[in-house]
């Protein structure tokens, strides 16, 4: 899938490795830069839905969210569609996701 940003701020600094690693700390930085590509990587939305972790909502019209290891990252997103593909089917060939918004929380620390 093609990802795309819905602000210039957040495409800056999640392609950035310095603006990642100053706003998330390093361990962010790899986590949220793993689950990024993974994005990339995945086909369609059943994809998405089947990497480890994530949990996928659809909301409405094209809207959908992405819930990452119980909340540590929550991505909402509109679906981006291939126009050739038409029809109700085509939402499950998504070509990509334009990131709306892209929320971290820290990893919960262990006793």
């Amino acid at each position: 899938m093609k990802v795309t940003f819905g602000e210039a701020a957040l495409a800056a600094v999640c392609n950035s490795k310095h603006r990642m690693v100053r706003r998330w700390g390093l361990d962010g930085f790899e986590y949220i830069g793993r689950r990024l590509l993974e994005l990339t990587a995945a086909a369609n939305l059943d994809q998405v839905a089947a990497l480890p972790g994530a949990a996928l909502t659809r909301g409405e019209e094209d809207h959908v969210m992405i819930r990452f290891d119980r909340d540590r990252v929550v991505i909402r997103a509109e679906l981006v569609l291939d126009p050739r593909r038409g029809g109700a089917g085509a939402t499950l060939g998504s070509d990509g996701l334009h990131i709306v918004t892209l929320e971290v929380r820290p990893r919960a620390r262990t006793r």
